[in-house]
């Protein structure tokens, strides 16, 4: 069944998260990098780490009950996703995006909120070689992965500048699945072309898990890409999550059992308030 539609306000947080996100990579919304409850960083593994994410479901993730990474690659995990990456590469650390030369586009790194991942060591030496994982928060809510939300971010790129004054542009979408338990999400193919610069190829991913909203974008350098989509394709394919995203239809189901909870303690108070009423001050 077709997820119901947003509301506006909705809809419009929606853009809002990944303009914060994309359009004005300086301003994250989230809690305190420092919060201990929510992980900064994400860890690698090249076994299967029985820890996996807490509140679990029979459609969630379950890292201790899926085959181990293929030779080469290890797991990387965290609260909202886990992926394999080749084995050279690692998540690029706070300090260091200030030295690195990465794209413009690219958001500060704020643990649990923002993860650059790729051959760090080798752009330390060499300087960055465009393939990378890009993960991101857009905001803490879930969007509906549907026509018409694709609809909004193709529009919605149409209109809006990076902040270095660049642009990115939709090249084609679809409404699809990802991962090994066939996560619904909306997947694009993107060009992000910088004021200056060289232009990036990106395979995104958006999807929503634990009441955020998440960017997936592997990306190569657009004359690299051809060659390179083969091995992010393959990488995106072993993606998992902690839980399915929630559906329009279970949240609106859960207003309409609160509301009727609400009703009937507020029946019950007027009831009362009824018989003390005929009973009197003496009753």
């Amino acid at each position: 069944m077709r997820a119901a539609k947003p509301v506006p306000l909705a809809r419009t947080l929606t853009i809002l998260g990944v303009l914060a996100t994309l359009g004005s990579p300086g301003v994250l919304r989230g809690q305190d990098a420092g919060d201990p409850a929510r992980s900064g960083r994400g860890t690698t593994r090249t076994d299967r780490d029985p820890a996996a994410p807490t509140g679990a479901n029979p459609r969630s993730q379950d890292e201790s009950a899926a085959p181990g990474p293929a030779a080469g690659y290890r797991r990387f995990v965290t609260e909202l996703f886990a992926v394999d990456v080749p084995e050279g590469w690692r998540e690029v650390l706070p300090n260091e995006s200030v030295t690195l030369d990465l794209p413009p586009d690219f958001p500060p790194i704020r643990p649990g909120w923002s993860h650059v991942l790729g051959d760090v060591d080798r752009w330390t030496r060499d300087g960055y070689d465009g393939e990378a994982l890009l993960a991101m928060v857009a905001g803490e809510f879930e969007a509906p992965t549907d026509q018409e939300r694709l609809d909004e971010i193709r529009e919605y790129w149409e209109t809006t500048r990076l902040a270095d004054g660049g642009r990115r542009e939709v090249v084609r979408g679809q409404v699809t699945t990802v991962g090994r338990t066939e996560h619904p999400c909306l997947e694009l193919e993107v060009r992000t072309i910088p004021a200056d610069g060289r232009v990036e190829r990106c395979l995104e991913f958006q999807t929503s898990t634990r009441g955020r909203e998440l960017i997936l974008s592997f990306r190569a350098w657009e004359d690299g890409f051809p060659v390179a989509e083969p091995r992010l394709r393959a990488m995106a394919e072993t993606l998992t999550f902690p839980r399915p995203p929630r559906t329009q239809e279970g949240l609106g189901d859960r207003l309409f059992d609160a509301a009727l909870v609400g009703g009937a303690v507020g029946l019950i108070l007027i009831g009362l308030r009824y018989i003390a009423r005929r009973r009197g001050p003496g009753g």
